[in-house]
């Protein structure tokens, strides 16, 4: 990854960490999950919010951190139980195999009546990285020709049946299925794709401006916890 998509991918970052902002409870205690470089904690932490961040060993973004990442071992947070008000991650449950384990210790986390939200791309984020996929085979046709078809994103399918399994529903009913509530549904009012093809040429102004035209390319999931004993 050279740093001119360093750079791109942070601003992209840290633009939809702004945007999710107003979304969380009021100061208090959050975590995120599968921080990075901490680009996003570290504009949580700058509005006020006292931020836990955590990713796997060997996170790629390392040497561009911007707030303290803790390592852990991807299958239990290591914070005591009801440490937190909310929980956050992006671009994060697509890739995790085990979303039952993850969700037990989101929960455990938690305090009663907290919350977390959740950004994931949308079919259409697939259907911008179909599509600059082939405009970026057009520019190198010997990749292309090694590598015709996009990559799978996330954990399951392939990168033709994930605008089905990126789909709102889906994960609406996978949520209700694990005990949450929805509270509220966003986006993260963004254009881009899977490839960095016109990377920072493109402006944060004129992705926004597109995403008001054809919608931001991922969802954002705001979800509370239910009550124990209740269903639904």
């Amino acid at each position: 990854m050279t740093p001119v998509n360093v750079q791109f991918l942070r601003s992209l970052r840290e633009s939809e960490a702004r945007s999710i902002l107003p979304l969380l409870p009021s100061g208090g205690r959050l975590l995120e999950i599968g921080a990075g470089a901490g680009w996003q904690a570290a504009i949580f932490s700058a509005g006020g919010h006292e931020v836990s961040a955590v990713d796997l060993p060997g996170n790629a973004f390392g040497q561009w951190k911007a707030f303290p990442v803790a390592e852990y071992d991807g299958a239990r947070l290591p914070f005591a139980d009801g440490s937190f008000d909310a929980v956050f991650s992006s671009s994060v449950l697509e890739h995790v195999e085990d979303l039952s384990a993850l969700d037990h210790e989101i929960r455990r986390v938690l305090r009663p009546g907290g919350t977390a939200i959740h950004v994931m791309p949308r079919g259409r984020w697939c259907a911008w990285t179909f599509f600059t996929h082939f405009l970026k085979g057009l520019r190198h046709p010997r990749t292309f020709i090694r590598q015709p078809s996009p990559i799978r994103h996330g954990a399951e399918g392939h990168w033709y049946s994930e605008p089905f399994l990126f789909n709102k529903r889906r994960w609406i009913r996978r949520f209700h299925r694990l005990g949450w509530d929805v509270a509220g549904l966003g986006s993260n009012r963004l254009v881009y794709s899977g490839n960095s093809l016109f990377g920072g040429h493109l402006s944060l102004r004129a992705r926004k401006m597109l995403a008001v035209v054809f919608g931001g390319v991922c969802q954002v999931y705001i979800l509370r916890l239910r009550p124990t004993g209740m269903t639904r």
